[in-house]
């Protein structure tokens, strides 16, 4: 009887033991589940902020410190990820000389669909009056 209730308490043991880890990988691999889940969010968030950078860098360059190898890359490298809608709307916001309402607009909407929908509007962003550009000079290479 003695034998039969010890191969029981361990049978039930072995059970438990067995049970619990069970429990114990599972919860391990929900862990690693959601840490691998935030971690992916994590890298999203990154890429869209280095993107929304580069949008605010190519107009801040284009009103105020003009560097046309600068604003052209800045530009190309958009037109990789934004839709044909956006990048035809910002080269033509760009090259027509739009008022900086119309360049905060278009920000917004850049903002937007990069999923930065915070109900911000382009009256809410600071900008200075452009100055007055200097134009290019072209000159003719030396003779």
């Amino acid at each position: 009887m003695d034998t039969f209730i010890l191969c029981i308490s361990i049978a039930v043991n072995l059970v438990i033991g067995g049970l619990l880890f069970y429990f114990r990988e599972s919860i391990k691999a929900l862990v690693a589940i959601r840490q691998s889940k935030i971690l992916e969010e994590y890298k999203q968030e990154i890429a869209r902020r280095q993107r929304a950078e580069k949008v605010a860098e190519v107009f801040a360059r284009f009103h105020y410190k003009f560097d046309q190898y600068e604003v052209a890359k800045l530009l190309w490298e958009l037109s990789f990820y934004l839709p044909r809608e956006l990048v035809c709307e910002m080269s033509q916001t760009l090259v027509n000389g739009k008022t900086p309402a119309d360049t905060m607009k278009l920000f917004v909407r850049v903002r937007e669909h990069l999923g930065l929908q915070d109900g911000l509007t382009w009256d809410n962003i600071t900008y200075f009056a452009q100055l007055p550009r200097q134009q290019p000079t072209l000159t003719s290479p030396p003779q």
